[in-house]
């Protein structure tokens, strides 16, 4: 088990065989595709926010969530961006990512460990008030 808020690249899974997100995400296309990005291009933004200890983004042309990684672009396995012209977006993570992380390890159990983007850290501090774990 561990006791952080995990990146893309902090899972053991992804960091054992990927050297960084980008190369992650490019083979996921061609597994599930047989799709080559060649240069990514960009066009937009996509925001983090944490769904059970992970740092997460959701594509904004299709359900599908992947691991983020900060200062990565987002490239969906799933629709390949086709809504975006096949260009990926940059992953914004928020500006208080070390305060909300703070509040959210205080948590025990690691599916505890969930904000949104429109909570706010307030909003944490209450939650953690309110079931006991500050």
């Amino acid at each position: 088990m561990f006791n952080y808020i995990q990146t893309a690249m902090q899972h053991s899974h992804i960091a054992k065989r990927y050297s960084n997100y980008e190369e992650w995400t490019r083979d996921l296309a061609k597994q599930n595709w047989n799709y080559s990005t060649g240069r990514l291009k960009i066009n937009g933004n996509t925001h983090a926010f944490v769904y059970h200890s992970a740092w997460v983004v959701t594509c904004p042309y299709c359900p599908e969530q992947m691991y983020a990684e900060p200062d990565e672009l987002f490239f969906c396995s799933n629709c390949l961006m086709h809504a975006n012209d096949n260009r990926a977006v940059r992953i914004i993570f928020p500006t208080a990512r070390k305060e909300i992380e703070g509040l959210l390890n205080m948590r025990p159990q690691p599916d505890n460990r969930n904000w949104l983007l429109v909570e706010t850290i307030d909003d944490l501090l209450q939650e953690n008030i309110k079931y006991g774990v500050i």
